[in-house]
């Protein structure tokens, strides 16, 4: 039976993190807001993230790609969005759940793109 790697699911989720963490925070920082022209280019960066961390837990997994793709970003996702409610919740503010399933869903959907990229190069290579 195939089994989950999670040190290369750590090293995807990381890679996510590194690059999606700093854009939020940023973006957050400057007070951009859904009206704001500047939100596209930040989601943009953030997908982007989501991507790249997927693509590399794909290509470094040697079993079940997809599914160490698409862990690495529901992974980075979790985590922040763990942060995200603790500190709206200690603020008072509302949790948003249907947003937040759905972004947790397009996190999860970009880490498998990444994925896919991925396994599309390498058989291009091979």
């Amino acid at each position: 039976m195939e089994s989950i790697d999670w040190r290369v699911v750590g090293a995807g989720a990381l890679t996510a993190g590194v690059i999606a963490v700093p854009s939020a925070v940023l973006s957050r920082a400057l007070g951009v807001d859904e009206d704001s022209a500047l939100m596209p280019l930040f989601f943009g960066i953030i997908l982007v993230g989501f991507i790249l961390g997927g693509s590399l837990a794909a290509r470094s997994a040697r079993a079940l790609p997809l599914t160490h793709a698409g862990l690495a970003a529901l992974t980075t996702f979790m985590v922040v969005q763990t942060i995200g409610i603790v500190r709206r919740l200690l603020s008072g503010d509302g949790v948003e759940v249907a947003a937040m399933a759905f972004a947790g869903f397009l996190s999860l959907s970009a880490g498998i793109l990444g994925g896919l990229v991925a396994l599309r190069l390498r058989d291009r290579r091979n």
